[in-house]
């Protein structure tokens, strides 16, 4: 996975259970541009990514996992995935949010190994359909095709790029 895309999606939203509690104060604590007034112990809250994994790792909250990071959800996307031709509709930050919390907070969910498995099978399922969209691009830039997430445009760039070279040598 690539670092870069790795750290922009630490940004992504995602709800924690602090088990303690903040007391309010008068100005919100600004945390990378992110508001963040105070935390009450058993009373969900939406948190950057970044945040609640180093919340979970102190042992102060468990993180809710996103619905569509769940089994059913998942399972949904990857029968589409093989019944249609084109890239399904699925989180940006898909592959980088449910590695950083099947890696890091596990506990907090009951199947974490069924939801990587069925993300690395829907990774592996759209990389091979991003081979074949290549195969037919011509003037069309990989921005161009729809529901690619950041980690398969990151991870095709230098595919793309080989593409285009070997076409303009046969020209």
């Amino acid at each position: 996975m690539h670092q870069e895309v790795e750290f922009i999606a630490e940004d992504i939203e995602v709800e924690v259970t602090p088990n303690f509690t903040s007391p309010a104060q008068r100005e919100a604590k600004v945390l990378l541009f992110k508001n963040i007034s105070s935390f009450e112990a058993q009373s969900r809250k939406p948190v950057p990514l970044w945040l609640a994994l180093s919340l979970k790792k102190r042992s102060k909250c468990t993180v809710t996992m996103p619905d569509w990071l769940k089994t059913e959800k998942l399972n949904s996307i990857l029968k589409a995935e093989h019944r249609e031709k084109e890239l399904q509709k699925i989180h940006f930050h898909y592959i980088e949010v449910a590695h950083s919390l099947c890696k890091h907070a596990r506990e907090d969910m009951t199947d974490w190994n069924q939801v990587y498995d069925l993300v690395e099978s829907i990774r592996s399922v759209r990389k091979d359909k991003i081979r074949k969209i290549f195969m037919k691009l011509s003037d069309r830039s990989i921005e161009d095709i729809e529901n690619i997430s950041a980690s398969e445009i990151c991870s095709t760039k230098p595919l793309l790029s080989c593409i285009k070279n070997a076409l303009l040598e046969i020209q």
